[in-house]
């Protein structure tokens, strides 16, 4: 039986990360609508107190410069069931990478152990630099921190420990470390989503670069950038920023998001991971280019469209004198069009640097972002476009400045890129969501909130954020709402719960602190069995709540993280500021 391309479309319904600047979806879209970047430039003394050698600091090619994450050795090991030790071994990228999958599946209303069928954990992950910190091996080295720079190590195969700690039961696949990993990762999880594989996916990638906040050295061809900068497509763009990051998305087949009632924040049409022949990986810039080219076209075939269908494409754009000549020219080559002017072009390395195994993903949830706000965001420090872009005679112009997304009578699509250093390019084709229409209110009645969380100090923070989304969003439908919190979230052993007919009501009675401690008299029989369940702490069904409505899942406020430090006090170097 054939299926045509919108019946093998794949819905994003969740999203989570960290990157630098930005600890939220919010945080990264302000700094992106804002034009700004994340870098950090810093003194003498903050790279002496951050571990750097006094040597290294003051050689001529080192940069003070660097796009990291706040508080890299904080986790709650508690929250995920680790023992202080395993958290202390455990290499943070991983811990970021739990905590942000856990904080997705939530937000896509899927929390864990509330999913029947398979979900599948697929990521992209740096090896780790944790190991030499471990061994007392001190930081700042002498040695160029170069891309292709790895260490041996990583303590665990990072997608099973994930899997395992989260309840996953599909396939759990660490994609090999390399610049399109986490959009290698998203591809793969739309394959098995596709082939029946699994039911629901988390997919993405972390790099995380230790110790942080010491600059790097820029010798002669290193391609690293001796501005500290990033620039992308610009005449000035002198070489690669490297930041750390870490990013995932959840993904469903679209027709069981839209049974399910899932929030949908953009569709993948297509996608496509390809490698090039030897000669193009000897002579990138030669024009031997076939393999690369083939991923941007067979992506668009599985979408079922045509390259002119694309208003906006978010390429790898890496900042580099070669490299982004380079992926031009494929683009262009793929495209192959004689229109003009057609497709817009950025790269979010201009924000937040090349996040290396999560910058795939991150471009991603990047153009998410601006089709959920309708808005092409600027590219921070464009000047004048490198003299090798055939811009006049190309269907590309950079984003230069924020602008409205309105790509007239057709739909926002959009085509994500991320190249790797041997070879292999990573396409995917991302739409805006379809219409779906508002659920109808189930008429006046009560409505049963509850929450709970891990501990007690969790739940007192949880039940502060439950109140301001209610109040925040006071028109939102009530049964929405508490359908979510019922079926979206895992159920802990400290909860509360609170009945009322509007996210108004229920807002002040959580101010006032009227918890229910009984189901009361006049309660709804469909209600009765599963509010006394819940507060007596046992196993909820709460399938009979809602029969035979058809409700939507909100993305409400995650379980509060309680984290403490963990780090091994010996290694003489700073995990990060706070």
């Amino acid at each position: 039986m054939s299926h045509s391309p919108r019946d093998r479309s794949i819905a994003i319904t969740g999203m989570s990360g960290r990157f630098p600047g930005a600890g939220s979806m919010e945080e990264l879209w302000r700094i992106l609508d804002e034009q700004r970047d994340a870098v950090t430039d810093y003194t003498e003394a903050e790279l002496l107190a951050a571990g750097a050698a006094p040597g290294l600091v003051r050689r001529p090619e080192h940069v003070a410069s660097g796009a990291h994450l706040a508080g890299v050795g904080l986790f709650d090991a508690a929250f995920f069931g680790c023992t202080d030790r395993e958290a202390d071994t455990t290499d943070p990228q991983q811990r970021i990478l739990l905590e942000i999958c856990h904080e997705a599946l939530e937000q896509s209303g899927h929390g864990p152990g509330t999913f029947d069928g398979r979900t599948g954990v697929f990521t992209g992950h740096r090896r780790s630099d944790y190991e030499a910190l471990l061994g007392g091996t001190p930081g700042g080295s002498d040695r160029p921190a170069a891309p292709g720079d790895r260490e041996p190590g990583g303590r665990a195969d990072p997608a099973a420990w994930i899997a395992r700690r989260l309840g996953c039961t599909g396939p759990a696949v660490t994609v090999p470390d390399d610049g399109p990993a986490s959009l290698t990762a998203v591809h793969l999880a739309c394959r098995r989503l596709l082939d029946g594989g699994c039911d629901m996916a988390l997919a993405g990638g972390v790099s995380l670069r230790l110790p942080q906040h010491t600059g790097y050295l820029c010798p002669e061809g290193s391609g690293l950038a001796r501005s500290g900068r990033c620039r992308p497509f610009d005449a000035d763009g002198d070489g690669v920023l490297l930041g750390d990051g870490a990013a995932v998305v959840v993904l469903r087949r679209l027709a069981d998001a839209l049974a399910d009632g899932d929030q949908i924040l953009a569709v993948i049409r297509g996608s496509a991971v390809t490698g090039d022949d030897p000669a193009a990986r000897r002579t990138p810039a030669a024009g031997h280019l076939g393999g690369r080219v083939r991923a941007v076209r067979e992506a668009l075939a599985a979408a079922g469209l045509e390259a002119t269908d694309l208003s906006y494409v978010e390429a790898h754009g890496a900042g580099t004198p070669l490299g982004d000549p380079t992926e031009f020219s494929i683009l262009t080559e793929a495209f192959a069009t004689g229109r003009r002017g057609i497709c817009a072009l950025g790269s979010v390395k201009a924000n937040v640097g090349h996040l290396d195994t999560a910058a795939g993903v991150t471009g991603l949830i990047k153009t998410v972002l601006s089709l959920h706000h309708r808005t092409l965001p600027g590219t921070p420090h464009f000047r004048r476009p490198h003299p090798r872009l055939n811009l006049v005679n190309s269907p590309f112009y950079i984003a230069a400045e924020p602008q409205p997304w309105h790509p007239g009578q057709r739909r926002r699509i959009a085509g994500v890129n991320a190249l790797g250093r041997d070879g292999t390019h990573a396409h995917v084709i991302v739409e805006e969501p379809p219409k779906t229409p508002d659920t109808p209110g189930p008429g006046p009645r009560q409505h049963l909130f509850v929450w709970s969380a891990h501990s007690v100090a969790a739940l007192e923070t949880a039940t502060t954020d439950l109140r301001r989304y209610l109040e925040d969003h006071a028109d939102t439908e009530p049964a929405d709402v508490a359908f979510t919190l019922q079926n979206g979230r895992g159920a802990h052993r400290h909860r509360r719960a609170v009945l009322a007919h509007s996210c108004a009501a229920a807002a002040r009675a959580i101010r006032a602190r009227r918890w229910l401690t009984a189901p009361p008299a006049a309660l709804p029989p469909a209600l009765r069995e599963p509010a006394t369940a819940w507060l007596r702490g046992a196993a909820v069904d709460w399938t009979s709540v809602y029969a035979g409505e058809s409700r939507r899942r909100l993305r409400l406020p995650t379980h509060p993280m309680r984290r403490r430090h963990h780090w091994p006090a010996r290694t003489g170097t700073a995990p990060g500021r706070p």
